[in-house]
């Protein structure tokens, strides 16, 4: 795990802080998620007729079209919030994982390999603290993996006829 202090986040006092907010969070996550789903249930109740997309089309008959646009336009907001909180993680953990790796190849590589400028510059740490390999990797790597699932929605809402 990645100690949060290393960023200049400190939590003043966690066994009060941390329980606190799972009384909170717990009751709020089941009632977001359950809410949807009841009044689904009591708009519909064939089983059969769920499938992908079908939330959507309970939503539309209940309050009108527009929601299906909100529901995409809410899931793509959705991703680019996952995709930087993926990119943030990433950038935190992944001198952890494979800065042992790396380091290895720095000592059994060639000192033409590792004395070559573009080597040097790559390795060597950004104004974050982190090297510019790591991020090059979660900004050129990360994306287009959370980018395609995306596009799934993209496809899911397109048909539903949503756009």
């Amino acid at each position: 795990m990645y100690p949060m202090e290393k960023n200049g986040f400190r939590i003043e006092s966690p066994k009060k802080t941390y329980p606190l907010a799972l009384l909170v969070l717990i009751p709020l996550v089941l009632t977001i998620n359950i809410l949807p789903l009841m009044v689904s249930f009591s708009i519909d109740q064939d089983r059969s007729n769920y499938a992908p997309g079908h939330f959507q089309t309970l939503a539309a008959r209940l309050v009108g079209d527009w929601i299906k646009t909100a529901f995409l336009v809410a899931s793509q907001i959705s991703f680019v919030g996952l995709c930087n909180s993926s990119m943030i993680t990433a950038e935190c953990t992944l001198p952890e994982v494979i800065g042992g790796v790396v380091d290895e190849w720095c000592v059994r590589a060639p000192p033409h390999l590792t004395q070559h400028p573009f080597t040097v510059w790559i390795l060597d740490s950004h104004e974050t603290g982190v090297r510019r390999l790591y991020i090059l990797l979660v900004t050129a790597v990360l994306p287009p993996f959370v980018l395609t699932f995306s596009y799934g929605f993209v496809n899911l809402a397109l048909t539903n006829r949503v756009l």
